[in-house]
C-alpha cells in the first residue's frame, strides 16, 4: 500500500518538474531577442503512454529518444538545432511540430485521443497549435464533404472555407512574431490540406471535366513542387502524393480501378522523375510510393521490375536500404515461412515467445489498441462472429501496446477468453519481423506455426474464404 509519505513525495517531485519546465519557459521568455539564443527547449507530458518513451524524428530520421519519467514526462535541450518541421512519435500517431531556435515548447497529449487533446504551451506555441487546430477542423470538414458537387460547387465550397482560415491565420501571425519558416508552415497546414481535398476530389471523381469546371486545376499554380522547407510535413507530402497519382491516372480508368496494381505504381514513380526535381523530396516521396506498392502486393512476383525503377529514381542509399529490408520481411512473413518469433507479455505479465501459442491447431492472430475502444469493439464483434463460424481455429488477439491497468479493465469486461490475449514487448520490433502497417491486418499459421496467410485482413470479407479453404484442407 502506497504511504502518505510516498504520496507526498510523488506529488513534490510532479510539481519540481513543472516548476523547472515553467522556470526554464520563463527564463527563456525573458532572454532579450539580441542575444540570439540558438537553443532549444522541448519537453512534454504523455497522458496514457504507450511506451516508456517517445522518439522524436525528422522524416525517417531519428533525432532523439525521449525517456519518460514516473510521472509521464520528458525534458531535452538542444544546443543547435536547425529550423524544421519535426514528428513526436507516440507510437499509434505522430504528432507534427515546428521547433527553431529559440523555442522553449512544452506538449500535453493524451493517447487516447491525440489530435483533440494535444495542446502546446510556451514560446513556440502559438505556430504549434495553430497547425493542429487547423489539421483537426480541415480532417472534420472532410467527413461532411460531398463528392457529388460539380468541379464548380466544389471549388466554390472549398474556396469559402480557404477564406476562413486564412483570416484566422492573418489573426494569429498579427498577434505573434512569426518567422519567415513558421509563417510559411503555418500557411501550409490549410493551404495544402485543401488543395489535398481539390485532388482527392478529382482522383474520386475521375478526371473528366465539363467545360464549365475547365479552371478546377487553376489553384496549382500558386502551389510550390520543391519546397525543402516542407520535405517532412504531412499536409504538403499528402498533397504531393495525390498529385502524383491524379497525374499517373489515364482518363479512361477509375483511381478504385487501378489503386492497388503494380503498374500504376511505377507510373506514379515515372510522374515523381518528371515533375519533383529537389533531391531530397523526391527520395522521400519514392520512398513511401515503395512502401505502399510492397505492402498493398506483399507476395507480388513484379516486385522486381518495380524495385528496378524506384532503384532508377531514388539516389538515397538510406532509402534504398529501408525498402531493400522490407522486400526481406515481406519474404520471411510468405506462405510455408515460420513464423517469425517475437516476445509477448500474457495478462499475467509473463514474457513469453510467440512460439508457445501453437498448441497442435491453427491460430488466427488479430491486433488492437487500446487508444481506439470502437476498433476494438469492431474486432471482438468480428472474433466472435469467425469463432462460431469456424470452431476448429485457435483466435489470438495481440495488443500493439504493452499491458497496463486501462487494458486489464478492458479485458476484463469483454465475453471472450482473457487467456487468448497477449501484448507485444516491443512493437517496433515486432511490427518490423511480422509487417505490420494496418492494424486490421491478420496472419493465418498451421498447428506447427507455418504461416498459411501472412497477410490476412481481420475485418474484410475474403478473410472467411481462406479460412473456409484452409478448414477443409
Amino acid at each position: 500500500m502506497t504511504t502518505h509519505k510516498g504520496l507526498i513525495f510523488g506529488c513534490m517531485l510532479r510539481i519540481s518538474f513543472f516548476i523547472i519546465a515553467l522556470v526554464h519557459l520563463f527564463l527563456m521568455a525573458c532572454h532579450h531577442p539580441s542575444s540570439k539564443n540558438t537553443s532549444v527547449f522541448f519537453g512534454g507530458e504523455i497522458i496514457n503512454p504507450l511506451s516508456n518513451q517517445v522518439i522524436l524524428y525528422q522524416g525517417e530520421f531519428p533525432v532523439d529518444t525521449l525517456i519518460l519519467n514516473n510521472q509521464n514526462m520528458f525534458a531535452s535541450r538542444y544546443d543547435t538545432i536547425n529550423s524544421g518541421t519535426y514528428q513526436l512519435d507516440l507510437l499509434v500517431d505522430a504528432q507534427d511540430i515546428i521547433l527553431e531556435p529559440g523555442d522553449s515548447l512544452w506538449i500535453r497529449v493524451n493517447t487516447q485521443g491525440i489530435r483533440e487533446s494535444v495542446y502546446f504551451s510556451g514560446l513556440g506555441a502559438a505556430k504549434n497549435n495553430f497547425i493542429s487546430d487547423m489539421i483537426l477542423k480541415v480532417d472534420q470538414e472532410a467527413n461532411q464533404t460531398d463528392y457529388s458537387m460539380t468541379g464548380m460547387q466544389f471549388t466554390h465550397h472549398i474556396d469559402s472555407l480557404l477564406a476562413i482560415k486564412k483570416e484566422e491565420w492573418m489573426e494569429m501571425n498579427n498577434l505573434n512574431q512569426l518567422s519567415p519558416f513558421a509563417q510559411k508552415v503555418t500557411q501550409a497546414a490549410y493551404i495544402y490540406s485543401y488543395s489535398n481535398r481539390r485532388e482527392r476530389y478529382a482522383l474520386l471523381r475521375g478526371t473528366k471535366f465539363s467545360e464549365n469546371d475547365s479552371l478546377f486545376y487553376d489553384y496549382r499554380k500558386y502551389l510550390l513542387y520543391g519546397d525543402t522547407d516542407l520535405t517532412f510535413f504531412h499536409p504538403y507530402i499528402s498533397y504531393l502524393l495525390d498529385y502524383i497519382s491524379e497525374l499517373a491516372l489515364s482518363e479512361d480508368i477509375l483511381f478504385s480501378q487501378t489503386l492497388f496494381s503494380t503498374p500504376f505504381s511505377m507510373k506514379r514513380l515515372d510522374v515523381l522523375e518528371s515533375h519533383i526535381f529537389d533531391e531530397n523530396l523526391k527520395n522521400y516521396l519514392a520512398r513511401i510510393i515503395a512502401f505502399e506498392e510492397l505492402m498493398r502486393n506483399p507476395e507480388s512476383e513484379s516486385h522486381q521490375s518495380f524495385l528496378d525503377k524506384f532503384k532508377q529514381v531514388n539516389s538515397s542509399k538510406f532509402y534504398l536500404d529501408e525498402v531493400l529490408g522490407l522486400v526481406e520481411d515481406l519474404d520471411f512473413m510468405s506462405s510455408g515461412q515460420n513464423l517469425p518469433e517475437v516476445l509477448l507479455q500474457d495478462v499475467n505479465d509473463n514474457i513469453i515467445s510467440s512460439e508457445s501459442l501453437f498448441k497442435g491447431q491453427p491460430t488466427v492472430i488479430y491486433f488492437w489498441t487500446q487508444t481506439s475502444v470502437s476498433f476494438f469493439n469492431t474486432q471482438l464483434e468480428r472474433l466472435q462472429e469467425l469463432q462460431s463460424e469456424f470452431p476448429n481455429y485457435r483466435f489470438v488477439g495481440i495488443s500493439i501496446e504493452p499491458f497496463n491497468d486501462l487494458m486489464h479493465q478492458m479485458l476484463e469486461n469483454i465475453d471472450v477468453s482473457i487467456e487468448d490475449h497477449f501484448a507485444f514487448v516491443d512493437f517496433k520490433k515486432a511490427s518490423r519481423d511480422w509487417v505490420i502497417r494496418i492494424w486490421n491486418k491478420s496472419i493465418l499459421v498451421d498447428a506447427n506455426g507455418k504461416i498459411i496467410e501472412g497477410f490476412g485482413n481481420f475485418v474484410g470479407s475474403d478473410f472467411k474464404k481462406i479460412l473456409s479453404e484452409n478448414q477443409r484442407n
